[in-house]
């Protein structure tokens, strides 16, 4: 299952050196502060601090208290009437500088989520917890609306991102969970969630606002 991800950014490390940024770069040795705005939609949260070098960047991001209702799971879970939440997801990429402003980051990600019914508001009795794991890679751009200007607004920063995250594990006896459903009446299978788009199998897309210290300083 890494097989695909893996040669992804393989592809992308050994092309970078073609496409080599400036040595006078000012977002070089920076780091950056950023939260999404999915998780702002899902009624939770997410933030992701990024170390950028003259080539890598490091990073480490934790989001918080997500709500994927039935209709955002997709057709299994509406038919089943679940919701999930996630009280939280973690983890860390680390990734290569192929111009200034787009990196490409290799990202290994601990999920946590509870299920239950969908008519209880993301709250009420559980039906299972479970965690899974996902590793895949990343693609990240970083847009500076005011990097012309000078003093602090210069740092602001906009990043949009595409991600391919497959699970890799999860704590699920052969990632599937059965059980009696109590609004369908049935034994019912529900297989490990994955990460974004319903059906993908794990790709998603986000855009994030933060800011990069210390960019307001020209070398």
């Amino acid at each position: 299952m890494l097989a695909r991800p893996l040669a992804v950014i393989t592809a992308l490390l050994l092309a970078a050196p073609l496409v080599a940024q400036s040595s006078t770069d000012p977002y070089a040795n920076r780091f950056s502060l950023v939260g999404g705005l999915s998780q702002l939609a899902l009624g939770g949260g997410n933030v992701e601090g990024t170390w950028y070098t003259n080539r890598l960047s490091l990073a480490y991001s934790h989001g918080f208290n997500l709500q994927l209702g039935s209709g955002v799971l997709g057709q299994e879970a509406q038919a089943q009437q679940v919701q999930l939440t996630m009280p939280w997801t973690t983890g860390f990429g680390a990734g290569y500088r192929v111009t200034a402003a787009f990196d490409v980051r290799l990202e290994v990600k601990q999920h946590q989520f509870v299920m239950r019914y969908d008519d209880q508001d993301f709250r009420g009795s559980t039906i299972a917890e479970y965690q899974t794991t996902t590793v895949g890679v990343g693609a990240y751009y970083r847009y500076y609306p005011f990097a012309r200007a000078t003093g602090a607004a210069r740092g602001l920063v906009i990043v949009p991102s595409v991600r391919y995250w497959p699970n890799v594990s999860t704590s699920l006896d052969g990632d599937a969970l059965t059980y009696d459903n109590a609004r369908t009446g049935r034994r019912e299978e529900h297989r490990a969630a994955t990460q974004g788009f319903p059906g993908s199998g794990g790709v998603l897309a986000n855009v994030s606002v933060g800011y990069t210290f210390g960019a307001g300083r020209r070398r």
